[in-house]
Parts: C-alpha cells; sequence; structure tokens
C-alpha cells in the first residue's frame, strides 16, 4: 500500500463531505418551503385586502343606517309637530308637512343606497371567506412542506455528522505524511480533486497523458509525485 493511499481515503471523505454539504444548501426542499411561504404570504396578503373591504363596507352601512335613523327621528318629531295641536298656522302647518315629505323622500333613497350597500357587504363577505379559504389551504401547504423540509435537513445533518467523523479518522491516519499540508494548500485553492491515481500514464485529474521520462522520475524521485500538467498529487 502506498504512503498516499491515505491521502487518497482522506480526500474521499472530505468529497463526501463537501458532497453532503452542498445537499444540504441546496435541498429542493428548500425551494419548495420558500415558494409555499410566498404563497401563503400573497394568500395572507388577498386576505388581509378582503377583511378591511368588508370592514370598510360594513362603516359605510352602519353610516347609512345612521342617516337613516337620525332622519327617522326628525320625521318622527315632524309628525309629533304637525299633529300635536300646538301648531295652529296653515302656513307653518303646510312647511312642516313639505319638510316631511322631504325627509321621507331622503330617508327612501338612503334605504336604497343601505339594500345596495347591504348586497355589496354580503358579496364582500363571500370574496372573504373565498380569501380564508385559499389562506387556510396555502398555510397548510407551508406547514407540510416546513416539515419535509425539516425531515430533510434532520436526515443530512445526521450524514454530515458521521461523514465529519469518518473524515477526522482518515486525517488522523494521514496526519504524519509530509503530503498532507501540501493536500491541505490545493483543496484550499482549487477544492474539490487534488490527488488521483496515475494510470497508463494518464493523469486521473486533468486527463493528460504525462511523458514517459516523467513518469520515470516520478517513480524513482522521492518527496511527492504531481503532474506535470496540472500540478495536483499524482498516486503511481
Amino acid at each position: 500500500m502506498h504512503e498516499l493511499d491515505e491521502l487518497l481515503e482522506l480526500q474521499e471523505r472530505d468529497s463526501e463531505l463537501d458532497r453532503l454539504l452542498h445537499r444540504l444548501e441546496t435541498l429542493e426542499e428548500r425551494e419548495v418551503a420558500a415558494a409555499a411561504a410566498e404563497s401563503s404570504q400573497s394568500a395572507r396578503t388577498a386576505l388581509d385586502a378582503a377583511t378591511e373591504r368588508v370592514m370598510a363596507l360594513r362603516r359605510e352601512q352602519k353610516s347609512l343606517e345612521d342617516e337613516i335613523e337620525m332622519l327617522t327621528a326628525r320625521i318622527e318629531e315632524a309628525n309629533r309637530t304637525l299633529y300635536g295641536g300646538t301648531v295652529k298656522a296653515t302656513r307653518e302647518l303646510l312647511g312642516i308637512q313639505s319638510e316631511i315629505e322631504m325627509l321621507e323622500k331622503q330617508r327612501s333613497a338612503l334605504e336604497e343606497s343601505a339594500i345596495e350597500k347591504l348586497l355589496e357587504c354580503d358579496m364582500g363577505e363571500e370574496a372573504r371567506l373565498l380569501a380564508q379559504a385559499d389562506f387556510d389551504s396555502a398555510e397548510s401547504s407551508l406547514a407540510s412542506a416546513t416539515d419535509r423540509l425539516n425531515t430533510a435537513i434532520d436526515k443530512l445533518e445526521r450524514e454530515i455528522k458521521s461523514a465529519e467523523e469518518a473524515r477526522d479518522l482518515a486525517r488522523s491516519a494521514a496526519s504524519a505524511l509530509a503530503a498532507l499540508e501540501l493536500y491541505d494548500q490545493l483543496r484550499a485553492k482549487h477544492g474539490g480533486i487534488v490527488i488521483s491515481r496515475l494510470s497508463d500514464g494518464v493523469c486521473g485529474s486533468c486527463r493528460l497523458q504525462i511523458s514517459a521520462v516523467f513518469e520515470t522520475q516520478l517513480r524513482n524521485e522521492t518527496g511527492t509525485p504531481r503532474c506535470e500538467h496540472c500540478s495536483m498529487i499524482l498516486l503511481p
């Protein structure tokens, strides 16, 4: 067994850990959960708007009802004056009667507006209920997506912990190698694969053929063998 086999094992452990960490950052469940959160927020905005519209319509309806009530009180007061016997003058009585007719016309117009406003309130409430149903559905989807994301994260975190332990063992086994420092430098600069096997004169990293002379030198020289093309560590 070549001493650099221990570095190759370390690289495999490092690469596996890198793969798992990348998966953790790029989980499909994250995108699904983010989309569900966006849908939930849109549904919440729509629900808030529908709720505010219903409240505004009800305020308008209440204002109309208050005006109708006020006019009704004035009409009743005018009728008491008209039929109470305290006013005797014909002209004054006619004036009161004319005022009552005017007030009744105003009240009739307001009552029609109040009926229309009540219909608007009913339609607004129907829209609010639909918006509420959409929001409830979006919230349910968000909760489900969040659960799936958390499950995926928990699973990956357990795998990462196991991979870290395996990487630490492999690093401990390679700790005495002089090439470990070079390995760390190359991984810091290039990442990924920095040590590979030489197979039939071909570098496993850059996939280029090395010269026969260079291969002979590699096999005969001491120190850490490196590819003449990509400078990565070669394992003869």
